[in-house]
This record gives C-alpha cells, sequence and structure tokens, in this order.
C-alpha cells in the first residue's frame, strides 16, 4: 500500500512560493540533511524531533560555504516522518508572519525525489526585502543540488 498524500503547502495559500525538485539517484536511505547544524528540540529545549516541538537551525542566506555569518533560527517543527518528511515553520502568528519550509522525500523509479518547498505570508513577508528572498530561492536550489551530488557520490 502506498504511503499516505504529503500535505504540502500548495502556492494558492501563501503570498510567496518557492519550491524546486530533483531526482537523486541514490536510495532514500542515503540522501543526507545539508544543514550546517540542526538539532530538534521540544519546549523544553530537549533534543526530541516531534511535531509541536522546536528545531534550532544555524543558516546563512545567500548560501555560501565560504565566510559569512551564520544566524540561528529556532523554528517550529510542523511534521516528521523519518526517511519521508521533516516540516518546520516560524513561531509566530500566521497573519503576521507565516514562515513554512518543508523537505519531503519519495521513491520513484530509479532514485529518490527530493523536493523542498518553503513558503512566506503575513505582513512580515510583505516587508522582506527581494534580495533576501533571493537569496533564500538561491538557497534551496542549492540544498537541493548539494544534497543530490553528496548523495550520488556516497552511493
Amino acid at each position: 500500500m502506498p504511503p499516505a498524500p504529503i500535505p504540502i503547502p500548495q502556492a494558492s495559500e501563501w503570498g510567496t512560493y518557492m519550491s524546486t525538485v530533483v531526482v537523486i539517484h541514490a536510495p532514500r536511505q542515503q540522501v543526507n540533511p545539508f544543514i550546517r547544524a540542526g538539532m530538534p528540540l521540544n519546549a523544553a529545549k530537549a533534543p526530541l524531533p516531534r511535531a509541536g516541538h522546536f528545531l534550532v537551525l544555524h543558516v546563512q542566506i545567500p548560501p555560501t560555504m565560504h565566510g559569512g555569518k551564520a544566524r540561528a533560527l529556532t523554528e517550529h517543527v510542523k511534521r516528521v516522518e523519518p526517511l519521508r518528511v521533516l516540516a518546520w515553520g516560524a513561531n509566530a502568528p500566521r497573519w503576521l508572519l507565516g514562515a513554512q519550509h518543508w523537505n519531503v522525500l519519495s521513491d520513484v523509479e530509479g532514485g529518490t525525489r527530493f523536493e523542498i518547498v518553503k513558503v512566506y505570508g503575513g505582513l512580515g513577508a510583505r516587508l522582506m526585502p527581494v534580495a533576501m528572498m533571493a537569496g533564500v530561492a538561491e538557497g534551496i536550489e542549492a540544498m537541493a543540488e548539494e544534497i543530490k551530488a553528496r548523495s550520488e557520490r556516497v552511493r
């Protein structure tokens, strides 16, 4: 029986919608995360990846591994399905700044489909500089391509 469909955010539901998809010629088990550092935390700041808990990410926008300063973001975990889905988002009311990031893996013939969806909405999203949004879009493309390259090297 195939897994249940994943309720990924749709473009019509958000003010800003970005996504990218790559097919990785490697099994799902070899697809590695490419976040510099991340630790799922519950409300007591204890490590535990469950929906409703928190995730601290160290990110850099625009994406580069050379120089620059990474900043820490505390995000709210929306959904966790090991080896399938990790979704997180802003810990703020959606009307103020709604933001979600979804990483989804699924099996396809010859490999693994890796999809990243990043969405923003609310008043805060309208105030985000265009340059920052371009950096975020560049970041999800770079992340997908690097995960693909890294996973295929591991094979």
